[in-house]
Order: C-alpha cells, then structure tokens, then sequence
C-alpha cells in the first residue's frame, strides 16, 4: 500500500508539474507575440506611406513619398496585401490621401506647397491630373460617388469641392488650419485642424459645405484626424492632454475618453458603434508605434501593437471588424484578419483604466459644463459640487458605477457666476478641481 501511494503521490506531482510547465511555455509564447496577430506585409518601398484604402478584402492602394527629395509613390495589391505593386513613382511632390469609389475610380491628393491631383479610371494602374486648377498641399480627400468630393487645402486652410469628379473645384471654407475632412452624406460632413498652438477645431456643415458652423476645442492643441459611423456618434483624435474626443451629438459636443496609444495619435477607424482603432506614432525616437484597439465605443482602451518609434502608424482602414490594415514609416504595411485580437492574452494588456477626474470643458462655461471621470474598478462613486464657501450646491453622481469611463453636465443656470469646486469620492480615491462660470 505505501508503494501505491508513493506511486500515486510522484505521478500526480508529474502531471502537475507538467501542466505548470505547459502553462508557462503557453504564456511566455502568448506574451512574446503580442503583437502576432498584425502581420507585416512586404510593400516593397522603404518610402513614408501616409493613406491606404480597401475597396474589398482583396483590392486595395497605399500612397506616400518623402520630403526630401519629394519623391511620390502609389501602390496596388489584388491579393489583400500579399503583394503590392508599384503604379505610380515620382520625382515631384507627395500624396497624403487616397480613396476609391469603385474599383475603378480614385483619387489621390498631396503636394508640397503646391497641390497634386491624381486620378485614376481604370483601378490605379494609371493616373492622371483632372484639372488644371492649383490649390496648396491637400491632406484629405472624401469622395461619395464618382462626381461628389471634397478635399482639404491645408496650406491655405480652406476646404475644396468637385461635383464633376475633379476637373473643377471650388473653395467651400477659409479659416483656421484643417487637417482631415470626413463627410457621411451629401449633406453632413465634418472637419477638424487646429486653431494656433493650443486650441484644436472641428467645423461642420448640414448643407453639402455651403455653411460651415465653427467650434473651438481648447482641452487638446491639434486634431488631426475625425470618423463618424452615423449623423451622431464619432470620434477625433489629436495632440495634447486628451488625445481621442467623443460625440454623440453630430459634433455639437465633444469629451474626453481615456487613452494609452502613441503619444502623436494619427488615424481613428470604427467599423461600428463599438469597435474601433486609433493608430500613431510619429517615427522620431522616443514615441512608439502603436496600434489601439476599443470594443465599446472607446471608453477602454487595449494595445495591440507596440513598436520601434522607426515604424510609427499613419493611417489605419478596416472593411470590416476583423480585416485591416495600417500603413507608415519606412514603407511599414501590417494586415490583420481577426480584428487585431491578442491569442492568450487578454485584449485589456497594457491598457488599464486609472482613477482620474478630468477638468471640466468648457472652463469657463455659461451656462453648462461637462465633467469627465474614470474608475478603473466597480465603485460606489460620489460627485458633489460646492460653492466657493464651501457649501454643497449640487450631487451629481451617487450611485455603483462599473469600471469605465463617464462624463456628466452641470448646470449652472440657477447659481451666480463664480468660482465653483467639484470633488469625487470613489473607494479610497477623492480629488477636487476648481471651475469659473461667468455669466
């Protein structure tokens, strides 16, 4: 009977032992290919790519160049990236944009200080300029159909329409600089920029471009690029201390979400109202190349790609939730077909909430302001706001609120101008922040 136990005793320890060693092995593997599941694709340009865009799994085109030397590239694959080929190499300008209609028909746009206009009618394997017309360097193109587009002209800060597919255009807007222009139909579009050093913009029209309404966002210094999945709910993304901003009324309001991507965020891309992707990097040590990924409309944030900061992400466009592409420094091309899901890891890797109380937007307000706080875990929370005196004047929030990131409006309508304090309690965490209404 003892040599039985014993018998029994060292052959479970074994089969533990090697399920523990199996385990390990599973997890150390998991870890070291985190990034496994955004695959790199040969371009066979060591160029900086700017814009790709798929008209089907299949077909699609990715355009750059360097400024030094202005050297301008397109490229197509028809196998989803396994292959790209060459159509387009210049000497003259670069391209920042691309986007097809068909497989037939796109455009591509860039310049340096003048504008470049290339279009395409045969699916990119040959390009020519529509028109004769100049503008600045173009940053953005959308196009609806194969006669209705827009572009912006970021050197003399304007927004250009075509209605007969490039070979005329007109000048819609003149303001502030703009970076991207993103429209959903042919009445409603957005665009965003910056307004100085300090203060992002986004501009937005009802009407085809006719009028353009105008608002400043002073909590973030530059948007740079914007997406909309319908008429009120988008995302835009840009420098300074909240890089990614929320809508959920067509872009009459925006706030914060929390973000742990590349430090110059570049391309935002949702395919619905709850999975999206947020690219960047600039391609300058130290910033990192990065690849975010969100199933919740952004309220939590998980990294799927960390690189070199050599191989910092310009843009980034899906055909649907699990096939994608991002495109970038140094020729840099990576594809995905699950999403960009992490196998054996949890896709909330390196992304945690923490707990944080933002400062309140617009500061000062009149007579309205929304508070933005996050929880990283499940907490009875209480948000209480008080006068200058110290007297308690409003509880907005006193309930469990789950793990994740929210905001709430304050009305001031029935409280003089003044100076005015908001404080949060959730579990041990407590932090207190002033706001100004002036009426």
């Amino acid at each position: 009977m003892p040599e039985i136990s014993r018998f029994l005793t060292n052959t479970i320890e074994e089969f533990i032992m090697k399920r523990l060693i199996l385990t390990i092995l599973i997890t150390s593997t998991s870890i070291l290919n985190i990034c496994a599941q955004w695959v790199n694709q040969p371009s066979g340009t060591t160029k900086k790519l700017f814009s790709v865009y798929f008209f089907n799994e299949n077909t699609g085109w990715a355009v750059g160049g360097i400024y030094a030397g202005s050297a301008v590239i397109i490229l197509k694959t028809t196998n989803g990236g396994e292959n790209w080929i060459t159509k387009y190499d210049s000497i003259n300008n670069v391209l920042h944009s691309v986007q097809f209609v068909n497989e037939n028909t796109g455009w591509a746009v860039g310049g340096t200080l003048r504008s470049l206009i290339l279009k395409s009618i045969d699916g990119g394997m040959n390009w020519y300029n529509p028109t004769s017309e100049i503008f600045g360097y173009l940053s953005s193109i959308c196009f609806l159909d194969p006669n209705t587009g827009w572009a912006v002209d970021e050197y003399y800060n304007g927004i250009i329409k075509t209605t007969n597919g490039g070979e005329n255009w007109i000048y819609q807007y003149n303001g502030y600089t703009l970076h991207t222009v993103f429209f959903i139909d042919y009445n409603t579009g957005w665009a965003v920029g910056d307004e100085g050093l300090f203060n992002g913009n986004v501009i937005r029209t009802t009407n085809g471009g006719e009028n353009w309404s105008y608002q400043t966002i002073n909590f973030v210094s530059s948007l740079r690029s914007v997406f909309f999945i319908n008429h009120s709910t988008g995302w835009t993304i840009g420098y300074g201390n909240n890089k990614i901003l929320k809508s959920t009324t067509g872009g009459i309001d925006w706030f914060p979400l929390q973000y742990n991507g590349a430090s110059i965020p570049n391309s935002v891309f949702f395919t619905d109202e709850n999975n999206g992707w947020v690219a960047g990097g600039y391609g300058i040590s130290p910033d990192p190349a990065r690849i975010i990924k969100t199933t919740n409309g952004g309220l939590n944030w998980s990294l799927q790609y960390d690189a070199e900061p050599s191989n910092g992400f310009n843009s980034i466009f899906f055909i649907n939730q699990y096939t994608g592409w991002a495109v970038g420094s140094s020729g840099n091309i990576l594809k995905t077909t699950n999403g960009g899901s992490l196998v054996g890891i949890s896709e909330n890797i390196g992304v945690n909430l923490n707990y944080l109380l933002d400062q309140n937007y617009p500061n000062p307000f009149n007579p309205s302001t929304k508070i933005n706080y996050s929880l990283p875990v499940t907490q009875h929370t209480v948000l209480k706001i008080y006068n200058v005196l110290g007297h308690e004047i409003a509880t907005l929030v006193n309930e469990k609120k789950n793990a994740g990131s929210y905001f709430i409006e304050f009305n001031g309508s029935n409280f003089p101008s003044g100076i005015y304090f908001y404080q949060i309690w959730a579990g041990d965490f407590t932090e207190t922040r002033r706001m100004l209404l002036i009426k």
